[in-house]
């Protein structure tokens, strides 16, 4: 039996580590996309106004953007880019202004419509998420009362 070369165990170490990175864990990304897309997710809660609230939205695009799996991590990081780049632009302009902001950056959110399409596509197929359908909320259970 020939015995195993350095090479070949030193190949299937690097297969191994990069198999069990998290940076190519689909349903870690799936379940954070989930988060993020949901009513308590950052962009959704986002007060433009708020600094802290901002920077929440941008860090949780980037926390996207790193784990995104491979097959949607260019996408990914497009969408993360743009949307952090336009956010901080219209958080640091005056309100009266804003609109001309977002104006002058429409062709850095057009970068971003190919990019938005396939994650949505993503999404839809690898992660159950619809980002179309309204958010059902879950429902109160209201206690019964036993003294009727």
């Amino acid at each position: 039996m020939p015995e195993p070369r350095p090479a070949r165990w030193l190949a299937i170490i690097v297969l191994f580590a990069s198999c069990s990175s998290g940076a190519d864990d689909p349903m870690a990304f799936c379940d954070a996309l989930e988060q993020a897309s949901g009513p308590s997710g950052a962009v959704a809660t986002l007060d433009i106004d708020d600094a802290a609230a901002v920077d929440a939205a941008i860090a949780e695009l980037s926390e996207l953007r790193d784990l995104a799996p491979t097959e949607i991590s260019t996408e990914v990081g497009v969408i993360a880019d743009v949307y952090g780049e336009v956010l901080t632009s219209i958080a640091a302009t005056a309100e009266g202004a804003r609109a001309e902001v977002l104006r002058e950056l429409q062709a850095r959110l057009d970068e971003a419509a190919a990019p938005a399409a396939a994650l949505d596509r993503y999404a839809r197929a690898r992660c159950s998420i619809d980002f179309e359908a309204p958010a059902v909320p879950t429902p109160t259970p209201t206690p019964l009362s036993i003294d009727d």
